[in-house]
């Protein structure tokens, strides 16, 4: 008869867990989670017994960390120490719990840059290089014990302090999206590569079902069709990123995409503009681009994105004989609207505080009228 024990607690935090809900995608987290507990308690086992040479015959063959709940408080899932037998438990319990505990003594030293290696020994960190790979920025994965007395937080920055925190780590991997074009595509060898906004070029592996978006990008490149690629992607110890390691997800993008857009404005430096021109900073640039993605619904037509000198974001789109300008100010979070339409002279112009709902349900409401209109 099987047994389980509520064994750890983890939270998530970060915008997209505000519902109570687990992306799949970080549900192999949890997963690679179990497979480093059973590795650890292993490596606990045979610290304490140094005379033996492996684990006793079915310490973790029948043991087994299983995800029975998600409760509110962003999304927290509750994962069960499973164990076929009570006699099994009764011998394995106290070196899985002690795995646990080494595995968030581990991460809280990585967050806290204390010496890592006193609680986990080098050849075990690399399974860090699967766990926290879903993340975010600005969303962590918060570890506690069933009473949650321990507690640890893991970030994509403190995964990479557990991943090289041995010599022998070259590099971490890390689920990414990228945009581009593609410039070669090798049908043969299944491969393809991307090219980035800053010219940067990164190898995949070309997968069947990705094939034909793939193929029709390639065919496309002197015409720039761009693509989105999502997956995981390897990056050395400097940041910088080296292939992607698998793909998971491969899109057509618009040719007006706004992300793909603001990954070009990402490129510009203060002075760009013969010597003036103020760039928005990330930050500025992150909240230009959710203005859009958070609000705009997928039919409704995008805006040719231009820098001014000022430092602002301005949005233009043509409806018919209307010119329509939005001038975003990123820093102060206000735009303003003007339109005008050539043929009947018709003109409007309106200060709006962007920041504010009503005044960006204006601004789709307005877009979307004149996109029916023509």
């Amino acid at each position: 008869m099987s047994r389980l024990e509520t064994f750890l607690r983890a939270h998530l935090e970060g915008g997209r867990f505000e519902k109570h809900t687990i992306p799949l995608e970080l549900l192999r987290d949890l997963s690679a989670i179990g497979d480093l507990v059973i590795e650890v308690a292993k490596w606990r086992y045979l610290q304490d017994h140094a005379g033996r040479a492996r684990v006793p015959k079915g310490f973790a063959d029948t043991v087994y960390l299983s995800l029975s709940e998600i409760t509110p408080g962003s999304a927290v899932a509750r994962i069960d120490l499973v164990v076929s037998s009570d006699e099994l438990f009764d011998r394995a319990e106290q070196w899985f719990e002690r795995a646990r505990d080494s595995i968030l003594d581990a991460i809280t030293a990585a967050d806290q840059s204390t010496p890592i290696l006193k609680h986990l020994p080098d050849g075990l960190l690399s399974y860090f290089n699967r766990i926290g790979r879903g993340l975010r920025e600005h969303e962590a994965l918060v570890l506690g014990d069933r009473d949650e007395i321990r507690r640890a937080r893991l970030t994509q920055q403190v995964r990479k302090r557990l991943v090289f925190a041995t010599d022998q780590a070259r590099q971490y991997t890390e689920t990414v999206t990228l945009r581009g074009y593609v410039p070669e595509a090798d049908q043969e060898r299944q491969t393809f590569q991307m090219q980035l906004s800053d010219g940067q070029r990164v190898a995949a592996g070309l997968d069947p079902a990705h094939e034909d978006i793939v193929l029709r990008a390639f065919n496309g490149y002197r015409n720039r069709t761009k693509i989105s690629v999502e997956g995981i992607g390897v990056f050395d110890k400097a940041n910088r990123l080296q292939r992607l390691e698998s793909v998971d997800h491969v899109a057509e993008l618009d040719p007006l995409d706004i992300a793909a857009r603001i990954d070009e404005l990402r490129l510009l430096t203060n002075g760009w503009l013969d010597g003036r021109g103020t760039v928005p900073d990330r930050a500025e640039l992150d909240w230009v681009q959710n203005l859009f993605e958070g609000h705009f619904p997928d039919q409704l037509q995008l805006p040719c994105l231009y820098p001014t000198p000022e430092g602002e974001i301005q949005a233009e789109w043509t409806m018919g004989t209307t010119e329509i300008t939005l001038e975003i100010d990123p820093k102060s979070k206000s735009g303003n609207w003007h339109e005008y339409d050539l043929e009947s002279g018709y003109e409007h112009s309106e200060a709006l505080e962007l920041a504010n709902p009503e005044a960006i349900g204006w601004v789709v409401s307005r877009i979307g009228q004149l996109q029916r209109e023509y």
